[in-house]
């Protein structure tokens, strides 16, 4: 049997650095003199957790040659979706576009267990922001492009409340084309844009994104909202001017094809490893390689540095990001995860 130690960071601005995690120790101390009949008894134990003289650097966050070392630790973003639900599948797929028994279409949900009432399995789950996207290329990136988009859908979800999206990249800003939520099946979309030269991204690319998003209850996990959801697609067909390729897709190959899975972006990842940070004790300070979670401008692109306002303790007057991290919101906090190696 494995187990790890995991040190949460929960905050909107504060900060946390761990400090020699070998010197860690489970202590038991008697404060009275024990009676004569217990004097083979050990007055204190020392219990290493992580590190020690097996392993002496696994919890110092550097190497045996005096840099900087993970030694087994793991770090991550709790606020990033780990999972994408779109998948080639059959389900509730026949009626699309006529197709009939047997049709695989892109389907984001998943094969939840029935919910009481139901007849099958499937559905689609709580605070789900996935994508489904598609990048084309044009030949000038300095002309307009026109683009058209076709293609035929199902939807099940909780109205008002999930929604399917088809967006499109303004240059690094999502504009929604579509806006759906409730029951609606077989809906022919169509749909002709005009990219801008600003609009391009990677220099002659323009980007559209299929999304699913929900919030935090009432779907087919928690059985408050059961049904054939969240949304079956197919037969998509992208064409354009200024070169860009005709493109369609039907998912018989049981691929995805050039459609790519994408997951919404977190507060961010500030986890790094940090060496000769002060000490508000001017008698004691430790500059060996510890772990913070200071928003430096590098660790998390687009995002900082965060300066202080009255306490300055993090190198150059930086802290913790406490402006929403690359999410931005007022409701956004850092949720950064630090797991041990097995113990």
């Amino acid at each position: 049997m494995f187990v790890s130690l995991a040190l949460v960071l929960l905050l909107a601005g504060s900060a946390f650095a761990v400090d020699d995690l070998r010197d860690l120790k489970v202590e038991k101390a008697r404060a009275w003199t024990p009676p004569a009949e217990d004097v083979g008894k050990a007055m204190r134990d020392t219990v290493y957790v992580i590190g020690g003289a097996d392993n002496p650097f696994t919890g110092d966050f550097q190497s045996s040659g005096g840099g900087g070392a993970w030694n087994g630790f793991t770090h991550y973003d709790n606020t990033a979706p780990a999972v994408n639900h779109w998948q080639v599948h059959t389900f509730h797929m026949e009626n699309l576009h006529g197709n009939g028994a047997g049709n695989q279409g892109a389907w984001c949900g998943d094969m939840f267990p029935a919910c009481p009432g139901e007849t099958e399995d499937g559905g689609y789950g709580n605070d789900w922001g996935d994508g489904l996207d598609y990048w084309g290329t044009v030949d000038d990136p300095g002309v307009n492009t026109s683009v058209d988009i076709e293609f035929w859908y199902n939807i099940h979800t909780e109205e008002g409340w999930d929604w399917f999206n088809v967006n499109i990249d303004r240059g690094g800003t999502w504009e929604q084309i579509e806006h759906t939520s409730a029951v609606f099946e077989n809906v022919h979309f169509t749909a002709n844009v005009t990219f801008l030269p600003v609009d391009y991204v990677n220099g002659n690319e323009f980007h559209i994104q299929l999304e699913i998003t929900s919030d935090g209850n009432t779907s087919d996990i928690d059985c408050l909202w059961p049904g054939s959801g969240a949304v079956q697609v197919d037969d998509i067909s992208i064409s354009g001017s200024n070169g860009a390729v005709t493109y369609f897709e039907d998912f018989e190959g049981g691929t995805l094809g050039n459609w790519v899975q994408t997951l919404p972006q977190g507060v961010g990842d500030f986890t790094q490893l940090w060496n000769n940070l002060g000490d508000l004790d001017v008698c004691n300070s430790n500059y060996t390689w510890q772990v913070a979670f200071i928003d430096d401008g590098i660790i998390v692109p687009g995002v900082g540095p965060s300066e202080c306002v009255t306490w300055c303790y993090g190198p150059n007057g930086w802290v913790c990001n406490f402006t929403g991290g690359a999410l931005g919101g007022p409701d956004d906090h850092l949720h950064n995860w630090l797991v041990s190696p097995e113990l």
